[in-house]
């Protein structure tokens, strides 16, 4: 009974990565100590499309993240479990339907 299903993209090198589209973006990242992604989907009430970064195993680089908060995206934490790629991905859009839903 969804309205619409998640789009997922290929892998892609972040320099290719075109965020201009997304009201929200967020980049999860095992090192981020200070926003979690509960607090960083509260400063967005309503956004109609949102982009959700998911580096490989091993994780991403300073400097990637860097980059992407160049970017406007949001560096957030989802605690300190350490995700494979392939559950990562269900994990932070079933946490995100869970908050906008009401």
């Amino acid at each position: 009974k969804r309205m619409y299903i998640p789009k997922l993209h290929r892998v892609t090198d972040l320099k290719n990565l075109d965020t201009k589209p997304y009201d929200l973006k967020i980049v999860w990242w095992e090192e981020e100590q200070q926003l979690s992604l509960k607090n960083c989907l509260n400063q967005y009430p309503q956004p109609k499309q949102i982009l959700i970064i998911i580096g490989p195993e091993g994780g991403l680089s300073e400097k990637e993240i860097q980059h992407l908060k160049e970017e406007n995206c949001h560096s957030v934490s989802v605690g300190d479990t350490i995700l494979r790629v392939e559950n990562a991905g269900f994990l932070v859009i079933g946490n995100i339907l869970y908050h906008y839903e009401p």
